[in-house]
């Protein structure tokens, strides 16, 4: 019988095996398939952002920036709902990846709306097409900070007994 001062090794040890459940419960995307999924998500998001400121600012007569602005929140929705559970599956904690996403919305979202408001005021013959432009250079930028920060692929520590 050991003594109660008696220091002894754990029955399982810590390694660098991935987790098979993420936050959202599903395995974690890896680099090639979030390219993917975001390319997905772009064929459908990159139209659909200038169609829905042309119904709200075109036919329903709504002012620049008002209508894009519910544009981008309505394009935005989607995107974050496709991002959490198609094209940036993690083993982060749904809190963790949400208040990431959340900062990362705000400032892209910030940047996106300046960026076309103002290059709307100086080209306004090229609305639309400012809006797909400045939609594309703010993805590129957004798929980094997601695959790198908000939603990371990092090996997730189990004990190997658990495999």
């Amino acid at each position: 019988m050991p003594h109660i001062f008696t220091v002894t090794e754990p029955t399982h040890r810590i390694s660098e095996t991935p987790i098979e459940s993420s936050g959202n419960g599903s395995e974690a995307a890896p680099l090639h398939m979030r390219i993917i999924w975001y390319g997905v998500a772009a064929v459908v998001t990159i139209p659909l952002n200038p169609a829905l400121f042309a119904l709200f600012h075109d036919v329903l007569g709504w002012v620049n920036y008002a209508a894009y602005a519910v544009s981008l929140t309505l394009v935005n929705v989607l995107q974050f709902l496709w991002s959490f559970f198609i094209g940036f599956r993690t083993h982060e904690s749904w809190t963790t990846s949400a208040r990431r996403q959340g900062v990362a919305l705000v400032v892209f979202n910030l940047l996106n709306y300046a960026l076309v408001i103002v290059l709307q005021a100086v080209f306004p013959m090229f609305e639309k097409a400012i809006i797909v432009g400045v939609q594309v250079a703010v993805a590129i930028v957004k798929f980094v900070v997601y695959h790198y920060w908000v939603y990371p692929e990092r090996a997730v520590q189990v004990a190997e007994g658990e495999k």
